[in-house]
């Protein structure tokens, strides 16, 4: 008897992978590859300047007293209660939000 395929497994072909690698999780949050691309790249080049602010501020303490922690909470508000104000909730299995 030939073997059921699996809809979840990657090795049901090609564009399965593809689709699991690059659309799946873009989906979850009503967005395409690109636009996912942009916010998450956004994202990151912001978090990247909190983590060079909290660096200095590690070693001059004087300097951005208040510059890390409101970033990470106006970075939190964007990704994370924006996006549950839309009724949205972050779907991979063992993921949790920040």
């Amino acid at each position: 008897m030939p073997q059921k395929k699996d809809p979840g497994n990657l090795s049901n072909g090609p564009r399965n992978l593809l689709r699991k690698i690059f659309l799946d999780h873009p989906q979850t949050v009503d967005e395409n590859y690109i636009q996912h691309f942009f916010v998450a790249m956004s994202f990151s080049v912001r978090l990247s300047y909190a983590c060079f602010v909290c660096f200095v501020h590690a070693f001059l303490p004087c300097l951005f007293t208040r510059s890390g922690s409101q970033m990470i909470s106006t970075l939190y508000d964007e990704m994370v209660a924006s996006r549950n104000r839309r009724g949205h909730k972050h779907s991979e299995p063992g993921s949790q939000p920040i």
